[in-house]
């Protein structure tokens, strides 16, 4: 189980969602961390502010701003979110963007830790920042699958540092995982 073998499978370029004025784009980053002799992969909890994504758990990011590419608004939402500085992160990348069922255009960046850090959560959106062991994501601890709706649409739920992974988050770790075993 290692990074390098997620990298060496990343798409060379991946597959971007035409721009719809009506839609609202995001992106978010899947931050690697191998230091300290063993990859983990960094969480937040949203903090409880009422809207859709109250208390759930995510990566960090968040909505665009005019003219921003989804890698910088990653890295943006990342340290304003959990204070890792920009310079911090190696980007390796990105899955396919998917479209979330509030109509949100989402593009998953994936990037790693070029040094230590300890994120630091601000209270003001995030509730909580962790991080996973990478083993335990890959190797289904604490893991089921579900099938949702009349399409059968398959949800991922992880339970790991006291928390529920699951839902648009749970995809992109599944999506992560299986590149890994590709």
């Amino acid at each position: 189980m290692s990074l390098n073998q997620l990298i060496a499978n990343l798409p060379e370029k991946r597959r971007s969602e035409a721009s719809d004025p009506d839609k609202r784009r995001a992106a978010v980053l899947a931050l690697f961390d191998d230091h300290d002799g063993e990859l983990r992969l960094w969480f937040i909890r949203r903090a409880e502010l009422g809207d859709d994504h109250s208390g759930q758990v995510a990566f960090p990011g968040g909505h665009l701003h005019p003219n921003e590419s989804p890698e910088d608004a990653a890295l943006r939402e990342c340290f304003e979110e959990i204070s890792v500085p920009i310079d911090a992160v190696e980007l390796l990348g990105g899955l396919d963007d998917v479209v979330s069922i509030f109509g949100t255009i989402v593009s998953p960046i994936i990037g790693r830790l070029r040094r230590p850090i300890m994120p630091v959560a601000d209270q003001r959106e995030v509730a909580r920042v962790f991080s996973v062991r990478w083993s335990d994501l890959i190797n289904r601890k604490s893991y089921r699958k579900e099938t949702w709706g009349e399409r059968q649409y398959p949800m991922h739920f992880w339970q790991l540092e006291g928390e529920t992974i699951w839902g648009l988050t749970g995809f992109f770790v599944e999506a992560l995982i299986q590149m890994e075993t590709a």
